[in-house]
């Protein structure tokens, strides 16, 4: 018998996959029914579940909480009509029940399948439907509630009959299976279109993803917490889910607590449409995976995995799955999936992206109320960061709030992250181990946006394993290194790092300091103190130092204090006043200190018991010492830790109480600028690293017999060491590698300097030698090299030896300043093939040597102020910057000419004599994010103020982004050509653009007043050779602008 009604019924999309139920009246039907088994096959063989309501009766009009649960949750319900579909009081009740759902919901697919019935007797009710209708009008009759009941079969019928739908026969099921899936796809995700940025991540993982190779492709998407790695592999699952015969996404991976064998079951259930929950062995499942899924085509995406378990017993290897399939694994932990066929890394959102997604939480279908608002929605926007996790928490925070509330919870969340932001973000600090998150929390309370040398210094003297450790956190997208190999980390990561902190501080345990509030309530309460391992901030306020509270901090490991009025050019401390109040002497510091940094240390010598042994860094710059340590303990031998550096940069009334000093593990000594200090340290032990030594501006007058252990001197800063009784020519320079800042008496160097084979770096500027040695060419392993300095009597002119093909190292060539006229220069100079930087500025030649033109490696070249030089050679091709301000007509002439000949794209020239508006068409991908620095500009003329304007690529009615350009301190520039930026970041407003991004402006239009003789315009990128790769064809003099003076500043 053929069954009166089958009810396929899918759910919703947030469900893990697809469901269909298939419902017929028990009694009116054999079980062995061949549509029956074929619609519950095919379902199953394309994805989705079957539900069968195997409890109900016939005995009744109810339909059970069960199958009205599925109705309600269904996504896609599909009715079976058979000619006696309409005698079926239930059926119709469920009918009228989906037809409900379709009403209300507006989401629920309704399918009508007509079984040898013919359709247009469904729809008006005849033949068998007229009948059945006849029968249940006839019981009903005399009861009102009753016709009610069967009117509303009739609508819900006549609706159900009136909609798109199949007529079949059997052998028309997989074809209807096919297109109901198909069907159920685009219905899925139809809800991405409310997700902002999703298209580009969906476009890029689908390339990656390669669906037309038949081959088995994982692919990891890597991110900080809320960065939206699940929405983008939930849209990917829900897009490609019905491409493959099976799909399962398990989410939340991490969060599991019923272990790896549970993970599987659900895995195996999903993928092979049957119940697998008996075997608990975690070994045994991982086979069972590889064998039932081998020859399976399948989509998974396992949902953020943070273990290595994950990997081996539940991603497994691609021989665990069937041709074609596709694994999408989502982690915030990057080296767990780096052996991945693709690994692609979320970003954060541009800010027009972040702006869209904050009013779509903050006001729902509204419009931003006024300027204020948008104001202030700039400001969370800004905070987020781009974070999808922090717009959309703020946003829904803000929603419905007045202008006053909104003010009060920006400023609570500048100083107090969101309690649910820091709970996601604290997911990946919870999973390190202990030192791992000590190093976590030094980064985010101290070293946010520093030099990532510099902090490796200070994290390596704390603990062992620092790289691999920085390594670590880069891997879980909690740090990274910025371009400028700073050490970087999202705002937010950086707030639940300090949040962390907080925490330890309300329970009475901190263990870090980086604010002065904080540091004088210790100093002042002597509470918490036995906790607190570092200490890190800038003062510009009067602190009181409490001896006790100093001698409580037996865990300290980091000391930085620094005041905020001096750096390395100050005055000396003597007029500045000490921001110090004392409570006695001091007593006590901490034996466990590693690194200090103490500017203006406020006592006259350190703690007798203070050990060094485990320090690496010492620094007491601008001190009031007068003795490192008491004449006791000054008699004893001073040893350092590790690769340890100690400076008393200005301490100026260090007197001669120095500690002997064991060089076995010194790597940097600097005294400059102590006065008072006449003798040089004594060494002892044998050194094993390379040594640095500034002594200059003290009062040393000879260099002590132990020198003879410094056997691997870089650097001597002998500079105003005027006193000097040895003559600098007696210095034993062997195994030097640095020389720098040499005596300014000094005026000639030694034949012997060419036997210094290791010297890379030598510096003789401000000295009085008038002519290099001729076997200063065989220097081949010199890097710098610099004679620059006004220190030459009248009448004495500099000579360069003849390169004869030597100094093949050499990188950087200064001799300005130092009297060079014609012939100095060699004429063989373009022998310097590995020369970048020739600094030949201040000079009185007319004329350069020809073989310039042959320095193939030269990207710079400065010739500012040499007045009288005539005639410029020919350029190096690659040649990138070129000084030139104050130089005659003929060279800025000479200059434009090389100019004229840019492509466009690199640069545009013209030679107008009237211009008051310039205009450049852009290249195409003209904006690479992160990289676009703004527009160099290079003219001569004279100018008062401009405007720059991008315009659009498309007429959309729509004004282009304006900035007024004014003109700043101009008056103290005479030079012939000038040269200013356009900052992208000054000339970009998000809030002007509509949407549109960079690339969507195609023209550059600058408007000014006052008089423009010639121009040219550049791209300015930070990775010029990457862009020229990538985007134009490199052309002679390409960058000749790299040299950019901003003269101009960007106003509202």
């Amino acid at each position: 018998m053929v069954p009166k009604i089958i009810n396929f019924i899918c759910p919703h999309p947030s469900y893990l996959s697809s469901q269909i139920s298939t419902n017929q009246p028990i009694g009116s039907m054999a079980p062995s029914s061949s549509f029956v088994s074929n619609s519950q096959y095919y379902p199953r063989w394309k994805g989705i579940f079957t539900f069968q309501d195997d409890k109900r009766l016939e005995h009744g009009d109810s339909i059970t909480e069960e199958l009205l649960k599925a109705i309600e949750e269904s996504q896609v319900a599909l009715v079976v009509f058979s000619e006696n579909y309409a005698t079926s009081r239930w059926c119709l009740n469920e009918l009228v029940k989906i037809m409900e759902c379709k009403k209300e919901e507006n989401r629920q697919i309704v399918i009508p399948i007509f079984y040898n019935v013919d359709p247009a007797h469904v729809c008006h009710h005849r033949e068998s439907f007229a009948k059945a209708f006849a029968k249940h009008e006839s019981k009903y009759k005399d009861d009102v509630k009753g016709m009610e009941k069967v009117q509303r079969w009739r609508i819900a019928l006549t609706a159900a009959a009136d909609l798109e739908g199949y007529d079949i026969r059997q052998e028309n099921i997989q074809q209807i299976v096919n297109q109901i899936s198909s069907k159920l796809c685009k219905t899925s995700v139809s809800y991405l279109k409310n997700i902002v940025g999703i298209d580009t991540h969906l476009e890029e993982v689908k390339s990656q993803l390669k669906l037309g190779i038949n081959d088995v492709r994982i692919v990891g998407i890597w991110g900080m917490g809320g960065i939206g790695k699940t929405t983008v592999a939930r849209a990917i699952f829900d897009t490609l889910s019905c491409q493959f015969a099976d799909a399962s996404f398990i989410a939340d991976i991490k969060e599991n607590k019923c272990g790896m064998h549970s993970l599987q079951n659900i895995l195996l259930s999903e993928l092979l449409r049957k119940k697998y929950n008996y075997v608990n062995n975690k070994e045994d499942r991982k086979h069972m995976i590889a064998r039932r899924l081998r020859f399976k085509k399948v989509l998974v995406v396992f949902d953020d995995i943070d273990h290595r378990d994950h990997l081996d017993y539940l991603v497994g290897n691609l021989d665990w799955y069937g041709d074609g399939s596709r694994i999408i694994v989502t982690t915030r932990d990057k080296h767990l999936i780096e052996t991945n066929d693709v690994v692609n890394e979320m970003t954060t959102l541009a800010d027009h992206q972040a702006i869209k997604l904050f009013n779509q939480y903050a006001f729902i279908k509204e419009e931003v109320p006024n300027k204020c608002f948008e104001k202030l929605s700039m400001e969370v926007v800004h905070h987020a960061r781009g974070l999808p996790l922090a717009l959309k928490v703020w946003g829904s925070l803000l929603h419905k709030r007045d202008i006053t509330e909104w003010r009060s919870a920006i400023e609570e969340m500048k100083n107090n992250c969101n309690s649910e932001i820091v709970e996601k973000l604290r997911i990946s600090y919870d999973r390190l181990n202990i030192i791992q998150q000590d190093k976590f929390l030094d980064i985010s309370c101290f070293f946010q946006g520093k030099d990532k040398d510099y902090i490796m210094q200070i994290l390596e003297s704390c603990y062992s394993g620092a790289n691999i450790g920085l390594r670590i956190l880069m891997d879980k997208s909690l740090v990274f290194i910025s371009i400028n190999n700073t050490i970087e980390m999202h705002d937010l990561i950086q707030e639940m790092g300090k949040y962390v902190v907080k925490m330890q501080k309300k329970s009475g345990e901190p263990s870090r300091i980086w604010h002065t509030e904080d540091f004088k309530e210790v100093m002042a309460n002597n509470t918490g103190t036995m906790t607190i391992e570092a200490i890190w901030f800038t003062c510009f306020e009067q602190i009181c130092f409490n001896k006790e509270a100093m001698k409580n901090m037996k865990r300290l490991r980091i000391l930085y204090i620094a005041d905020g009025r001096l750096n390395r050019f100050s005055s000396p401390h003597s007029s500045i006043d000490s921001k110090y109040i004392l409570n006695g002497s001091i007593e006590f510091l901490s034996n466990n200190l590693q690194w200090v940094y103490w500017e203006q240390y406020p006592w006259v010598s350190l703690p007798d018991n203070f050990k060094t042994q485990r320090l690496v860094h010492l620094y007491l710059g601008w001190s009031l010492l007068h003795d490192l340590w008491t004449k006791r303990k000054a008699d004893s031998n001073t040893k350092f830790h590790g690769d340890a550096k100690f400076g008393m940069f200005e301490s100026e009334e260090i007197l001669e109480r120095f500690p002997c000093v064991n060089v076995e593990s010194l790597e940097h000594l600097d005294l400059e600028g102590c006065l008072k200090l006449d003798k040089f340290p004594n060494f002892f032990g044998r050194m094993k690293l390379e040594l640095e030594i500034k002594v200059e501006g003290t009062g040393i007058r000879e260099l002590p017999s132990s020198i003879q252990y410094l056997t691997h001197i870089t650097k001597k800063h002998l500079l105003g060491m005027k006193n000097l009784e040895a003559p600098f020519t007696e210095l034993d320079l062997a195994g030097m590698k640095k020389l720098v800042a040499l005596p300014s008496s000094i005026g000639m160097l030694k034949e012997e300097i060419g036997d210094l084979e290791n010297l890379v770096n030598l510096d003789a500027s401000c000295t009085r030698i008038s002519k290099s040695p001729s076997s200063i060419v065989c220097l081949n392993k010199l890097k710098f090299l610099c004679f620059a300095g006004q220190c030459l009597e009248d009448g004495v002119y500099f000579v360069f030896a003849q390169v004869n093909e030597g100094l093949c190292s050499l990188e950087i060539l200064n001799l300005s300043s130092y009297n060079l006229i014609d012939g100095g220069l060699p004429e063989d100079i373009g022998c310097l093939s590995s020369l970048k930087k020739l600094d030949l500025s201040k000079n009185n030649f007319e004329h350069l040597p020809r073989s310039i033109a042959q320095l193939g490696a030269l990207e710079a070249l400065y010739l500012s102020y040499c007045k009288r030089l005539t005639q410029l050679p020919e350029f190096p091709e690659q040649l990138d910057k070129i000084d030139a301000y104050w130089s005659n007509d003929s060279i800025c002439n000479s200059l434009f000419q090389n100019i004229s000949s840019l492509q466009q794209h690199d640069i545009s020239a013209s030679d107008s004599l009237s211009l008051r508006a310039v205009s450049v068409n852009l290249p195409e991908n003209w904006y690479v994010r992160d990289n676009f620095l703004g527009f160099a500009v290079c003219y001569s003329g004279e100018l008062i103020d401009m405007t720059a304007q991008l315009i659009s690529l498309c007429d959309d009615g729509t004004s282009g982004i304006t900035r007024k350009l004014a003109l700043s301190n101009h008056s103290d520039w005479n030079s012939k050509i000038y040269f200013f930026l356009v900052p992208f970041a000054g000339l970009w407003d998000t809030c002007k653009a509509n949407g549109k991004t960079p690339n969507d402006y195609g023209l550059i239009t600058l408007c000014f007043s006052g008089e423009m003789n010639k121009y040219g315009l550049r791209l300015l990128y930070k990775d010029d050779p990457e862009f020229d790769a990538n985007c134009s064809s490199s052309t002679k003099h390409s960058n000749i602008l790299g040299r950019v003076v901003s003269l101009f500043s960007c106003i509202n």
